[in-house]
């Protein structure tokens, strides 16, 4: 069947575990999840993950994970994450999941700390589990020493690059997502002259849809040579 590539709207696929490639650079930063989710007594991970490094859906596959484990994730953006710590009702079945949480820590400054340090206690004594998703290590954050003193027993996870054989796998995933259908000797063409970072393969797959879009023409080999 001839590979098809969509022209006129990029069809997009909704985040979630099912389209989620648990490969070698993220492997650790989920099985730290899970496990918290077992282990007794309170847990917090801060994850450094940089843009476009699979950051959001990696929050949003721990939210699923949580809800199949039979836990309650209440899911914040760093932007709007505020209001709700500043209430936060979370129970002992809650877990808290915060992506881009630097924008929020950013704002906590010197003397500032009590709504997150109130926040951060009353999931320890819940022993609930805290994920922050950030895109800079915490010793970047102007949070006094209140905050940090929260945050060091969660650092250490960091997003990775995909491992070689994971890269024809995300290209699968990634390609759906704007609306490509590629067949695997297609997909191992791109995988094995594409950089392993999900930045790389992105661009490379804005260039092929660009491309057959400009063109008018499905992504056959010569223009996925063409796009690299």
């Amino acid at each position: 069947m001839t590979d098809q590539l969509y022209l006129n709207i990029k069809e997009r696929i909704t985040y979630s575990a099912d389209n989620y490639i648990c490969h070698a650079g993220v492997a650790d930063v989920i099985a730290a999840f899970e496990s918290s989710l077992v282990d007794d007594g309170f847990s917090i991970l801060y994850v450094i993950g940089t843009r476009r490094t699979g950051k959001t859906h990696t929050a949003i596959t721990c939210s699923d994970i949580a809800v199949k484990a039979g836990f309650l994730p209440h899911m914040l953006e760093g932007t709007s994450a505020a209001s709700w710590l500043a209430a936060d009702n979370a129970s002992s079945r809650s877990v808290l999941i915060i992506d881009d949480a630097d924008q929020y820590l950013n704002k906590v400054l010197p003397g500032q700390s009590g709504v997150f340090v109130n926040c951060i206690e009353r999931h320890r004594i819940l022993g609930s589990t805290i994920v922050l998703f950030s895109q800079c290590e915490n010793n970047e954050l102007p949070c006094d020493e209140h905050v940090m003193s929260r945050l060091i027993p969660g650092i250490g996870f960091t997003l990775g690059a995909p491992p070689e054989d994971s890269v024809k796998d995300l290209l699968k995933v990634l390609a759906r997502q704007r609306g490509m259908q590629l067949s695997e000797k297609k997909l191992l063409f791109a995988a094995r002259r594409l950089a392993r970072d999900i930045r790389s393969l992105e661009d490379y797959l804005d260039r092929v849809y660009q491309l057959s879009r400009t063109l008018g023409k499905a992504a056959q080999f010569p223009l996925l040579s063409d796009a690299i």
